[in-house]
């Protein structure tokens, strides 16, 4: 994971594997809304909503995913809140809010 602040003229990026995180195609949109960075921890805040599909002979609605990202910069500990609303994650995973945490290495400053 890569962060890129915010300047002047500029939102903050936030590229996982190189990937830009904010995408737009025909299928939805998903955008980084914040990222805020303090000595302790790195807090990222991305809003992805997707259109109406269908795949096989199923329907599914317009769906939306909020993830809150937060990273302590010491430990390296990752904490994501995704809320699930509709869609194909929502009629696979279910609605509502999933709580996950992963053990990371934090990267060394070059």
């Amino acid at each position: 994971m890569r962060i890129a602040p915010a300047s002047a003229s500029k939102k903050a990026k936030v590229y996982l594997d190189d990937r830009d995180l904010d995408q737009s195609d025909s299928g939805g949109h998903q955008e980084v809304k914040s990222v805020v960075i303090t000595d302790s921890s790195i807090a990222i805040l991305i809003e992805a909503h997707f259109d109406p599909e269908m795949i096989g002979n199923i329907a599914y609605p317009a769906g939306s995913v909020f993830t809150q990202m937060t990273i302590n910069r010491s430990t390296g500990a990752l904490k994501k809140v995704e809320t699930i609303k509709g869609g194909i994650l929502g009629a696979n995973l279910g609605d509502g809010t999933k709580t996950y945490e992963e053990k990371c290495v934090p990267a060394k400053n070059h």
